[in-house]
């Protein structure tokens, strides 16, 4: 599939980053993909209710007696769910049949997500990979297989193995090849999740962050970040918590903003998560430990296409200066979502502060590329 110019694909009222309005929009990236294969999915158009844990058991029996045959016929006693950490944007649930011990993950949206993340194209991406089986949706959420394991921590990747591992599964995912558009979202993405980003907030201890610096510094990147690395299908959220280790390896799931994308952006993105969500950024690797991590994932990614050790080595060690710029905007994107986030989410977290914190630490890469 061939790389097509990300900038035809941009509306419009959205090419001039300077003159795109404040207007509350959507997510959709429907000109990458056919809606029609979005149509492969299985959907019921019900909703499960989140408001009590009692409706929320009934709501996910009626979807699971729907969309899985494994829990046809399934009551409420037949039913073992077992409620995982509350992710930042989303609930996820593991539902088990006790009758015959069949397993999957039922997981529901977090408030108001559409103005965040296209779920067509997450739907495709979930729908294209070979680890995960998609049963369906409903209104607020989607049914898939269960992975047996756990979720991975900074600790984990002391080991060897885990730390080769993680580095292949993101391989992994970027050899994927789903039906979308070889096309680089992230200044496409950008300029959405502007336009989302508000200039007030309810809460009158949130404030607001000043807008004309973000277009400003939005241009900034674009201009020194659009022709530097290749284009994969990226995860885009590549936190520990999404990635699930069992006696196999471990496998990424929750592919809620994965479309193709720079490479150096979602591997800058996950290096950034070895810093956790209260940004320890003494945890970031340094470069020796980023060139380990790169030809483990160079030779995952080749495969049988074996390249030479001396081109392997050369392609991480460019892989590592992209890094340095797309880490510039793994802290934008971020710190953009949690502006928005900060207007949207009913989760007890403080986005503005976040948001505040990822923008400080974009600058502070910024100054330090220019040699200020």
């Amino acid at each position: 599939m061939s790389k097509e110019s990300y900038e035809s694909f941009i509306p419009e009222n959205e090419k001039d980053i300077m003159k795109i309005k404040s207007r509350p929009q959507m997510i959709s990236y429907s000109n990458l993909y056919n809606k029609n294969e979005c149509e492969k999915v299985q959907k019921i158009f019900v909703a499960v209710p989140t408001d009590t844990d009692e409706n929320f058991t009934k709501g996910v029996v009626y979807v699971l007696n729907k969309m899985v045959p494994e829990f046809k016929n399934a009551t409420i006693s037949d039913l073992s769910i077992v409620h995982f950490s509350e992710g930042i944007t989303n609930k996820i649930v593991c539902a088990t049949n006790k009758k015959n011990n069949f397993k999957v993950n039922v997981r529901t949206y977090g408030s108001y997500t559409e103005f965040i993340i296209d779920r067509d194209m997450e739907l495709l991406v979930m729908n294209s990979s070979p680890k995960i089986k998609l049963y369906g949706t409903f209104l607020n959420g989607l049914i898939y297989s269960y992975i047996e394991g756990r979720t991975i921590s900074i600790g984990d990747l002391i080991d060897i193995k885990s730390f080769n591992d993680t580095a292949k599964a993101i391989a992994g995912h970027h050899k994927m090849t789903p039906p979308i558009k070889k096309v680089p979202i992230l200044f496409i993405t950008l300029r959405k999740w502007i336009s989302n980003v508000p200039l007030e907030y309810l809460d009158p201890n949130k404030k607001a962050y000043d807008l004309n610096t973000i277009k400003e510094e939005l241009v900034f990147m674009e201009n020194n970040l659009k022709n530097r690395s290749d284009i994969v299908l990226c995860h885009n959220d590549l936190l520990l918590k999404n990635f699930i280790k069992n006696e196999k390896g471990i496998e990424l799931i929750d592919f809620e903003y994965s479309g193709y994308n720079y490479r150096a952006f979602d591997i800058a993105n996950h290096f950034n998560e070895w810093c956790g969500f209260d940004l320890n950024w003494d945890n970031f690797p340094s470069e020796d430990t980023q060139k380990r991590f790169l030809k483990t994932y160079l030779e995952a990614y080749y495969d049988s296409n074996k390249k030479d050790e001396k081109d392997l080595e050369k392609e991480a060690n460019n892989m590592v200066e992209d890094i340095k710029w797309f880490d510039l905007a793994s802290n934008f994107y971020w710190g953009t979502w949690a502006l928005i986030q900060a207007a949207l989410s009913s989760i007890d977290f403080n986005y503005c502060d976040y948001g505040r914190l990822r923008f400080k630490r974009y600058f502070e890469i910024k100054k330090k590329l220019l040699g200020k």
